[in-house]
């Protein structure tokens, strides 16, 4: 039985380890983080809504002051496009202070850890190796899971208003075309997180026989037995199995995104062509028509980008759940420590081969 069947790792639980990590490596980048997710989410509202009352103006639909709305339009549009540096900057910071505080716990577990099992079982060293990968970003990925899904709700419930407004069916249409693409993205983060493993197994002894090549440590032994193409060759049968597994989720992805975003662009055309004819016949006007427009391409942007927030989230938890059970409870999960009876009896190897014990008891 592995590990993980013994000690399942709740997805609420992960999900709160991948919280207290952000939080406590840096409230104030990820406070500053949320604020601006904020904004960004309200600035494509005003912009839109700006247009159409400007667009109203210059066409006589209008009475307010042309200057002034082409002015907040000015304002904005330079706020937007500051923004995403000053954010980048905020999300750097955060990054950098959750990576060095995974890291930091995670290898507190390890050396918490008596014995040298940890290191002598492949699968537990995969997971330790994928526990550290995923330490070091997948907290902050995480996050930015979360935000995406804010800020897309917060565009999408502002946008859905003006769709409303023009037409409910419509609205409701926009809204329900992303309900299959919610459903392939999960199936298909499943299925994401299920090959990780394989393929971290898969680069780890690519990276082995790699370092037998390349080093110095073995490079006498492989010239002498001439072993040096057969290492060659283990390598790139490693590689070659984990580009097949690439190549395999590549193609699961494109055949389960194909007909959810065909249902969705089918949905905007048909809405774009209704909304030209009620401007043809006088019911809608020109600005009407602006922030249609942008209001279809921001809800199926919106509803594009939360379904793929929550779809890499629930990849991220997944993969997370390594983490979590190597740096909370890792330690606790250790083979029973057995007193050493090949050299010092105050020495504790735990579940090592003879070979090993011998050499590290001095026997």
């Amino acid at each position: 039985m592995t590990d993980r069947a013994q000690h399942p790792v709740s997805r609420r639980r992960v999900a709160a380890t991948a919280l207290r990590l952000a939080l406590g490596a840096h409230r104030r980048a990820l406070a500053a983080t949320l604020l601006f997710a904020v904004v960004e989410a309200t600035g494509p509202i005003a912009a839109a809504w700006l247009t159409k009352q400007l667009i109203d103006s210059l066409t006589g639909h209008g009475t307010r002051e042309v200057t002034a709305i082409a002015a907040a339009l000015a304002a904005t549009g330079v706020l937007l496009a500051l923004l995403p540096y000053v954010d980048d900057l905020c999300q750097g910071v955060l990054t950098r202070a959750v990576a060095l505080t995974a890291q930091d716990r995670l290898f507190r577990a390890v050396n918490a850890h008596p014995g040298l099992d940890l290191y002598e079982d492949p699968v537990r060293l995969d997971r330790l190796r994928l526990a550290q990968q995923s330490g070091q970003d997948t907290p902050v990925q995480l996050v930015q899971c979360a935000l995406i899904v804010l800020r897309s709700g917060w565009t999408l419930v502002g946008f859905a208003g003006v769709l409303a407004a023009v037409s409910p069916v419509l609205a409701g249409l926009v809204l329900l075309g992303a309900v299959p693409k919610l459903v392939a993205e999960l199936r298909l983060a499943r299925a994401t997180a299920a090959a990780f493993a394989g393929v971290t197994a898969g680069e780890r002894r690519e990276a082995f026989f790699s370092t037998l090549l390349g080093g110095t440590t073995a490079a006498k032994e492989i010239r002498l037995f001439g072993i040096g193409d057969v290492l060659r060759e283990r390598m790139l049968v490693e590689r070659r199995a984990v580009n097949r597994i690439r190549h395999r989720l590549d193609v699961r992805r494109l055949s389960v995104n194909s007909l959810p975003t065909l249902l969705a662009s089918g949905v905007a055309g048909g809405g774009l062509l209704w909304a030209v004819g009620r401007v043809s016949a006088g019911t809608l006007t020109v600005g009407d028509l602006s922030v249609f427009l942008a209001a279809v391409a921001s809800v199926q942007g919106g509803l594009g980008s939360a379904v793929t927030a929550v779809a890499n989230g629930h990849q991220h938890l997944l993969v997370f759940a390594e983490y979590v059970a190597v740096a909370e409870g890792g330690a606790r999960r250790g083979g029973s420590q057995t007193p050493c009876t090949t050299g010092s009896s105050s020495t504790t190897c735990g579940s090592v081969t003879p070979r090993i014990c011998r050499g590290y008891c001095g026997a």
